[in-house]
């Protein structure tokens, strides 16, 4: 790796939303209710050309949401998008969450893990825990 891609990859690595993706992915495993399935999508960090070529015919796209939730009843898809504070999503971002809602699913962003855990309770997707 060049010292250039070495150092854009330093920086893209570690986002400032990294704790609280963190801190929704570590929630989630405590907390998801019974028969809820979700994951994360990993969209984004430095790829070597070939490798992002590789991944884009493979299906990957942009703009898809963090973390992915599929509910039990009706297998209804629910896309949450985690920003930095006071950051909105690009517009790649907004058209998947669109997208998400426009086929019949729930979508939704939050700048704050409190934003966060009151979407995913309001989704039904979380029994209720102390931060």
């Amino acid at each position: 790796m060049t010292n250039a891609a070495r150092r854009w990859s330093d920086k893209q690595a570690t986002p400032l939303e990294l704790p609280m993706h963190f801190a929704v992915a570590d929630l989630l495993r405590m907390a998801i209710k019974p028969g809820w399935i979700w994951f994360h999508c990993p969209s984004g960090e430095f790829r070597f050309k070939a490798t992002a070529g590789k991944l884009k015919r493979m299906g990957v796209k942009p703009g898809v949401a963090d973390i992915l939730l599929i509910s039990p009843v009706g297998a209804k898809l629910h896309a949450l998008e985690l920003k930095r504070k006071h950051r909105s999503p690009t517009s790649d971002q907004t058209d998947f969450l669109n997208a998400v809602q426009a086929c019949g699913g729930h979508s939704a962003w939050a700048d704050s893990l409190e934003d966060a855990v009151t979407i995913l309770l309001n989704w039904g997707a979380i029994r209720k825990v102390e931060l």
